[in-house]
């Protein structure tokens, strides 16, 4: 029975093409490609080389079939199908038969061997510049069968220069050791050298994550240099501890006579590369050092394999523990005059233990302390983020600042930074000097300046003794600066003013704040904070603090504070006019810092126990020595009363009234003394 014929009698070839979409190939295709398909199309015009929208014959369609079909290709072979037809990537049968994915490696192999029978050339180029050897070798899977016969046929394997089949076999997911022996055999050149770094095939083998010792020995056994140098003076050697730091591949290399202490162009030696790998174990330096590696090499920036371990940004932890433990020095320094712990104190991945390990083997903990380059401690504290642990690591072994680093100290630098942490500045002040606190008060202005820097920073600055009264640049003090900003700093002007940053000649801008406040604070804390401003105010001012007018809105009591400014102003006027044993007034002795002897510390406690100073108590206080206050209460009577099992009094004898007091404050003290006081 003759088999079905589409009814192309009425058409032409143009017809026939767009209606049919290029027949001969959708023949090929769906696997109806007959003898007499193919003689019936072209009785009627069309060819047999005809090419699709790719520029595709039947042919390059018939090679490409998966699975393939060996005998489509022999009929339109057969037909005069030119076998070295290209399409738009430049690819000819035999490059498309070797592309196509083949389960059967057998019929790929018969259908190249039919195309070379016909005239296929061997060793024609693609537009990416593939042969179809080249392409052999890039396939998943190299059907070797397939190689050596392209090679047999004449393939040239040192052929395109740039792309050459032992070139590509470096570059596929697996080395085969049977493939680089089959393009060896076959002449290709193992001396070659590719790209624009000139590398050799040892290069790619050391680096190639596949690679096996046996290969490194194939390839040497070939007259290969181990020491063989690309554009850079790398060797393969630098190759293997650079990328994959495959520990045999390197043992390999260095069996062979690698030198292990070759430099590249930037003087670069292998410890150098392995220092820099993230991948190194501690055994590949260990391994290096064994053979004579120098551990304190340095580079073309003076730079240590210790120094490169230091800076990497991963933990390398392992490396620097095994570099030290081999004898590297930690106090070699790069051209910039920079040592190890110069670059581990501004490295985040570094940690503590680093740095004590750094330091255990003799690190210098104030290298550059002469210097512009500064301490590590000062590199420390202006790295971003401040590592804690480090810094306190540093001061703990002794670390001190370099006056030459900077203008400014490194205490002032962290109070004005974002990155302000309190345990940094609580362990700097530890190792600061106090009278560089109180001279240097300025720098609780730079801190309330600061948004990020916190109440308990500004707390740590007063218990080591900064003078809050000092000034800044700009001629502002620090009660100055967080009166401008009353609401969101009343925590801090409750600080400054228990430490007596009032007592200043120039008037302050209590005016302006009381405004501020009525306006803009409506929490609970408004009133007193209102009561606290006015209650300095007056007191500094020395006058009346301008209370604003009564609005309904603010919910405040504008006649309650104009009474209680009044009564402020009265208990001044009265201070103003006592005048002490030690020829001053009282409120000049609360506004200065003049130091009142006993005398004078005794009239004040009795003014303050006959309760003559009811607002400014507290602050009068303040003039007065804890002993003082300890003094009279042990001098007292001090008793409770019980009920129980009839009213008495229990009087404390000296010895337990000295116990309480030993945990009682100057204000719990004063309390104790206006209940018990009588005078003696």
């Amino acid at each position: 029975m003759e088999s079905a014929r589409p009814s192309y009698q009425l058409l032409g070839v143009s017809e026939i093409r767009r209606a049919y979409n290029w027949p001969l190939h959708a023949a090929v295709s769906i696997g109806t490609l007959t003898k007499d398909h193919i003689a019936f199309l072209l009785a009627f015009g069309l060819s047999i080389d005809e090419k699709d929208r790719d520029g595709k014959t039947p042919l390059h369609v018939a090679v490409s079939l998966c699975p393939p079909r060996f005998e489509f290709v022999k009929e339109l072979l057969d037909f005069g199908a030119y076998v070295k037809a290209r399409d738009h990537d430049g690819n000819t049968p035999i490059h498309s038969a070797i592309m196509a994915p083949s389960q059967t490696q057998s019929i790929q192999l018969d259908i190249v061997k039919e195309l070379l029978a016909r005239g296929a050339d061997v060793n024609a180029v693609n537009c990416q510049r593939f042969t179809p050897l080249t392409i052999a070798i890039r396939q998943d899977s190299v059907n070797l069968d397939l190689v050596e016969l392209l090679l047999k046929r004449g393939a040239n394997p040192n052929q395109p220069i740039t792309l050459a089949p032992l070139f590509v076999a470096f570059h596929t997911k697996m080395i085969n050791q049977y493939l680089i022996k089959i393009l060896v055999d076959f002449g290709a050149n193992v001396q070659a050298e590719f790209e624009s770094r000139r590398l050799s095939v040892l290069h790619y083998a050391a680096q190639h994550p596949q690679c096996e010792p046996k290969i490194i020995t194939e390839l040497l056994s070939l007259d290969v240099d181990v020491n063989v140098r690309d554009l850079f003076y790398d060797t393969p050697l630098h190759y293997a501890v650079q990328f994959q730091c495959n520990i045999s591949i390197i043992e390999a290399l260095l069996q062979a006579g690698a030198d292990v202490n070759a430099e590249t162009r930037y003087e670069l030696t292998p410890l150098h590369k392995a220092a820099m790998n993230q991948n190194c174990s501690d055994d590949v330096i260990r391994l290096l050092v064994s053979y004579g590696a120098n551990i304190n090499a340095q580079c073309a920036q003076g730079q240590t394999p210790l120094l490169y371990a230091v800076k990497a940004t991963w933990n390398a932890e392992r490396i620097i523990a095994e570099l030290l433990k081999n004898g590297a020095n930690p106090n070699i320094t790069d051209f910039q005059q920079h040592s190890a712990l110069h670059y581990a104190v501004k490295n985040i991945t570094c940690n503590a233990k680093v740095i004590r390990a750094l330091l255990q083997n003799g690190a210098d903990v104030n290298y550059g302390e002469s210097s512009a380059n500064g301490t590590p401690l000062d590199r420390a504290l202006r790295s971003n983020p401040c590592n804690v642990n480090v810094v306190m690591e540093l001061l703990k072994n002794g670390g001190r600042f370099s006056p030459e680093f900077s203008q400014e100290s490194p205490l002032r630098q962290l109070l004005k930074s974002q990155d302000i942490n309190a345990y940094v500045v609580r362990a700097i002040l530890k190792d600061q000097n106090s009278q560089y606190l109180r001279d240097h008060g300025d720098l609780v202005c730079a801190a309330v300046l600061n948004h990020f820097c916190s109440f308990e920073v500004l707390n740590d600055l007063f218990k080591y003794g900064v003078n809050v009264r000092i000034k800044n640049s700009q001629g502002k003090s620090a009660l100055e600066i967080a009166l401008e900003e009353p609401v969101p700093k009343m925590n801090i002007i409750k600080l400054f003013l228990k430490h007596r940053a009032f007592a200043v000649k120039d008037t302050l801008p209590w005016d302006k704040t009381v405004q501020t406040i009525w306006c803009h604070s409506k929490s609970e804390d408004t009133w007193p904070f209102l009561m606290l401003i006015i209650k300095y105010g007056v007191l500094q001012k020395f006058g009346y603090v301008k209370i604003p007018s009564c609005d309904s809105r603010s919910g405040i009591n504008a006649k309650e504070l104009s009474i209680y400014s009044e009564k402020c102003a009265i208990e001044c006027e009265k201070m103003s006019t006592e005048l002490l044993p030690c020829n001053i007034s009282l409120r000049d002795l609360v506004m200065g810092d003049e130091q009142c002897d006993d005398k004078c510390q005794s009239e004040i406690l009795n003014l303050l126990v006959r309760k003559h100073y009811p607002i400014y108590f507290d602050v009068i206080l303040h003039q007065i020595k804890r002993s003082k206050l300890v003094e009279k209460v042990v001098n007292q009577k001090i008793y409770f009363r019980c009920s129980e099992p009839f009213p008495h009094d229990i009087t404390l004898n000296a010895y337990c009234v000295r116990k309480v007091v030993d945990y009682c404050t100057k204000e719990t003290l004063y309390n104790l003394l206006t209940v018990y006081y009588t005078e003696h």
